[in-house]
């Protein structure tokens, strides 16, 4: 079992109390899909006020209204990757695992939410786990830019450079405008070349 693992077995006591505490009762509705809007309609009112109090800098409150809109509405995955983005702030990294882990389920294209696990884990010093999530995360978009740059990274750190991440090098100088980063995948270009060379893989040249 992977430390993060591990991390998505921790009870999330927050998210689990505040879903069941903080949802609000709806009218009563004539027919199942008349009820599920009404509750979509009210999941979005409370995003947008949540919206609005994270610019503000009011974070907690705006955790526990996007706690209160995925309990109203759980299918809307931007509500739990912005939870996932404001309880990673707060450093309640359970809780943002579960949401960015629930709003990856939801939306089988975005690679945000794979990508964030990826840097959460990351920062964790969790490198097999962080490059697995980068990979998920390409596996949706393979030009993500962020996805590509930091699974380079963390090829870099893991000292294991191959085909694959020769091909990210690449795709990722396609878009790279921050001169500091395109210096740094050019070193990484060259130097994943001789890595890739010397074990007899297919470099491009």
């Amino acid at each position: 079992m992977t430390p993060y693992t591990k991390l998505l077995l921790c009870p999330v006591a927050g998210i689990i109390l505040a879903l069941g505490a903080c949802a609000s009762t709806p009218p009563a509705p004539t027919n199942p899909a008349q009820a599920l809007e009404e509750r979509r309609l009210q999941s979005e009112r409370l995003i947008a006020k949540a919206v609005e109090y994270t610019a503000n800098g009011q974070i907690d409150d705006a955790i526990n209204l996007y706690k209160q809109a995925v309990s109203l509405y759980p299918q809307d995955a931007f509500a739990w990757y912005n939870l996932g983005v404001l309880c990673s702030r707060q450093k309640r990294l359970a809780e943002s695992a579960e949401a960015w882990n629930m709003a990856a389920t939801l939306d089988a294209k975005d690679p945000r939410a794979h990508f964030a696990l990826g840097l959460q884990v990351q920062e964790l010093g969790w490198l097999p786990d962080a490059a697995d999530f980068y990979t998920r995360a390409l596996e949706r978009d393979p030009n993500y830019l962020p996805a590509l740059k930091k699974s380079v990274e963390v090829d870099q750190l893991r000292d294991s450079y191959s085909d694959v991440t020769l091909e990210r090098i690449r795709r990722a100088l396609l878009q790279e405008t921050d001169p500091k980063w395109g210096e740094y995948l050019h070193r990484m270009q060259l130097k994943t070349q001789e890595r890739v060379a010397r074990t007899g893989g297919n470099t491009g040249r």
